[in-house]
């Protein structure tokens, strides 16, 4: 999908889309996906580019070497100056650019008056401060609080002394799920996850098990503290609670064994009993596609929702849906256990999962960002995905939405 945005005097006029982008389903929040990666992307560009320059300023370094990102500026700024000079030297003859030894572009607004000189010093400026941009280190990048459990009290005292009621809704495979060896204990990549931030603070944790779509819900209504259990961020969501972004994750079908439907794709879908959770955004995509069959003249689809996903994955097995919509993973995992279910097709790559915490509850929220950001950096986020068998690289820095 690709959109272009137009600008005008820092004001926004519109955004122009591909041909038949907005026909897609879910294009809005696939959309936002997209903008809030580009936003990272280049925050982690940043983040590289404040290391490179650390490096290259001690001693033993060599020297006249870019970062990718600083020759991409440096690239443009001389295509632009060029352009411009050539530009402006035809209209005017007034300007004088010159390189000096460095190679470095610079103009000299020599005879130039009034509002032409004012251009010719702006432009100077302009790439001054681009070209700055990329080597300007970025302090709040690079500030990882450290693991400080006995300082609690100091660092968050509206923490101290409580104990952190955690959602899970225990049957999510691989994210939280019963041991095997213990019944009592709730294991898992989600779970792990949060016992090792929680730790990090320094606040003990509960967790609450329930259906999961109960557990959105009780964070808003203050029955528990947060939701930690494969929640996928969409803006409607993010009017009830706020979000902190840990993972990006993917979406993908299951059906009984042998696919005896042959659904390969979304667009096979219409005529058929499909399930999805309850107030899950798969539920919303098949409402829509059910929406499109309906408009092409094709038979509607029969919606199932459910809210235990251990009575949805007996739905399956015994043939009263065609096809469940879900994580890829949990998919992936309950395939494996479960011999009359397989794992089909995939779809909606890219969806950010995080945590649910109650609105206007700061303290806990910049307590998770810390406690997130340390944990991920010493390397133990990316263990607890391998452990679980999880695509390490899906790790996200911490990120909070609250809209």
């Amino acid at each position: 999908m690709w959109a272009i945005s137009l600008w005008i005097n820092h004001r926004y006029l519109a955004k122009l889309d591909a041909p038949g982008a907005m026909d897609e389903l879910l294009f809005e929040e696939r959309r936002q996906i997209n903008v809030r990666a580009s936003i990272k992307i280049g925050a982690q560009d940043r983040h590289v580019d404040t290391w490179v320059q650390r490096s290259l300023r001690s001693r033993p370094a060599i020297r006249g070497g870019y970062s990718w990102q600083e020759e991409t500026y440096r690239g443009f700024n001389n295509w632009l100056v060029d352009r411009y000079r050539a530009e402006w030297h035809g209209r005017t003859g007034q300007l004088d650019w010159r390189r000096n030894k460095a190679g470095t572009t610079v103009a000299s607004a020599q005879r130039v008056t009034g509002d032409s000189g004012m251009i010719a010093r702006c432009l100077t400026a302009v790439l001054f401060l681009a070209a700055f941009a990329a080597a300007t280190p970025s302090h709040a990048a690079d500030e990882i609080k450290p693991c400080e459990p006995d300082k609690v009290a100091t660092r968050y005292p509206g923490l101290a002394g409580k104990t952190i009621k955690i959602g899970e809704d225990g049957v999510s495979l691989p994210f939280n799920f019963r041991d095997p060896n213990n019944p009592d204990q709730i294991i898992g990549s989600d779970a792990d996850l949060a016992r090792a931030v929680f730790k990090c603070i320094g606040v003990p944790v509960e967790f609450v098990t329930g259906v999961w779509s109960g557990l959105l819900p009780a964070v808003a209504g203050g029955r528990i503290d947060i939701m930690w259990d494969v929640l996928y961020y969409t803006p409607e969501r993010a009017k009830m609670v706020d979000f902190v972004l840990y993972s990006t994750m993917a979406d993908r079908a299951i059906v009984h064994k042998g696919n005896p439907k042959n659904l390969q794709s979304l667009d096979d879908l219409c005529g058929t009993k499909a399930l999805a959770g309850l107030a899950t955004v798969e539920i919303v995509m098949l409402q829509k596609i059910s929406d499109k069959c309906v408009a092409a003249g094709k038979p509607a689809i029969e919606l199932n929702t459910f809210q235990d996903r251990s009575q949805a994955w007996q739905m399956v097995e015994t043939g009263r849906v065609d096809i469940m919509l879900s994580n890829a993973m949990i998919a992936t995992a309950i395939s494996a256990e479960k011999p009359l279910l397989e794992a089909g097709f995939s779809f909606l790559p890219g969806i950010k999962v995080g945590v649910a915490i109650a609105k206007g509850r700061a303290e806990l929220t910049q307590a998770l960002v810390d406690g997130l950001t340390a944990v991920t950096a010493s390397g133990e986020t990316a263990k607890i995905f391998a452990k679980y068998k999880l695509d390490p690289s899906w790790i996200l820095p911490p990120d909070v939405l609250t809209q």
